[in-house]
C-alpha cells in the first residue's frame, strides 16, 4: 500500500525554513519518524530528513515495504543504527532468524493477534539490537533503506514487533543523522495514522506555520505534540500488548 503526506508552507515559513534572512546558511530540516510496535526497551530511529531547499509544499511518498535488520549498534541517544547484515524483506506472521552471520525469513505460523507481529529471533549466543527498516520517502533527501526502529534482543531471544502505519514529522533547526536514535521531540512534532479512517485513504493534506507550527484543523487522524515529548512511549504505544504476546510465545515453547 502506497501513502502521500503533503505538508503546505507560506512564503514566510518558507523564507524562514530555507534561512533566506542569512543566505541560506543555516536552514531547517525536516524529520521524520515510524511508529513500530514491540517490547519496552525500544526506540525510535530518525526514518528520513529533508533539509532546506523547501517550497510552497513538501509532498512525502512511500509504499509499506518493512525488511527485518540486525545489529550491534549501541542504543544510545543520537547514536546511529547501522545493520551488521543486509535487512530481507519481511511481512506480517513471518519470522526473520539470525543465525550469528545473516538472516533468514520464515511464516510463523501464528493465528489471532499474533498473526499481525514480525518476529525476530537471535540464534546467536550475543546481545544485539534488532527492528525494521523501510525505503525513504520521495520528496526527502535520501533514497535509502533506513532503520525506523530498534530494540535490543538477547543471545538465544526473540522480539515481537507490530507495524503501525502511523508517521510522526517534526521541523528543527540544523541539520539531523538519518538512523539517528530519536528520543525527544526536537519541536513540536505532528502523528499522523494513516489506518482506521473511513473510506481508506492513503493522501494526507497538512500545513506547518513558522509562527504556529503544525495546523491540522478539526481532522481526526493527526495529533500534536510538545518539543521535547518522550518519543518512544508515542512511538511504541503498543509495548504491553506485544510484550504480552511474547511472553505467551516464550512460556509455549518452554512448555
Amino acid at each position: 500500500m502506497g501513502y502521500t503526506v503533503t505538508v503546505t508552507l507560506d512564503a514566510a515559513t518558507v523564507a524562514h525554513l530555507n534561512d533566506i534572512q542569512n543566505g541560506g546558511a543555516n536552514p531547517w530540516t525536516l524529520v521524520g519518524c515510524k511508529s513500530v510496535g514491540g517490547s519496552t526497551g525500544g526506540t525510535p530511529v530518525v526514518w528520513f530528513t529533508k533539509n532546506g531547499n523547501f517550497m510552497d509544499q513538501v509532498v512525502l511518498g512511500w509504499e509499506e515495504n518493512d525488511y527485518a535488520y540486525i545489529s550491534d549498534s549501541q542504543l544510545i541517544a543520537g547514536g546511529q543504527i547501522v545493520a551488521t547484515d543486509t535487512p530481507v524483506p519481511i511481512a506480517p506472521n513471518q519470522t526473520a532468524t539470525y543465525d550469528g552471520a545473516a538472516l533468514s525469513v520464515t511464516d510463523s505460523g501464528n493465528s489471532g493477534a499474533a498473526a499481525q507481529n514480525i518476529v525476530i529471533l537471535n540464534n546467536s549466543s550475543n546481545p544485539l539490537c534488532c527492528g525494521l527498516a523501510q525505503q525513504q520517502p520521495t520528496g526527502s533527501d535520501g533514497t535509502s533503506l533506513v532503520p525506523t526502529c530498534a530494540f535490543p534482543i538477547d543471545g538465544n531471544g526473540d522480539v515481537n514487533l507490530l507495524p503501525r502505519v502511523t508517521i510522526l514529522l517534526m521541523f528543527t533547526s540544523g541539520q539531523v543523522n538519518t538512523s539517528a536514535v530519536a528520543e525527544k521531540a526536537y519541536g513540536k512534532a505532528v502523528l499522523i495514522t494513516l489506518t482506521g479512517h473511513d473510506n481508506d485513504p492513503t493522501t494526507f493534506v497538512l500545513a506547518y506555520d513558522k509562527d504556529k507550527s503544525w495546523q491540522v484543523g478539526d481532522v481526526t487522524w493527526a495529533q500534536i505534540y510538545p518539543q521535547q515529548a518522550e518519543l518512544a512511549p508515542i512511538l511504541n504505544p503498543d509495548a504491553p500488548a506485544v510484550a504480552s504476546v511474547r511472553r505467551l510465545r516464550t512460556a509455549a515453547l518452554a512448555g
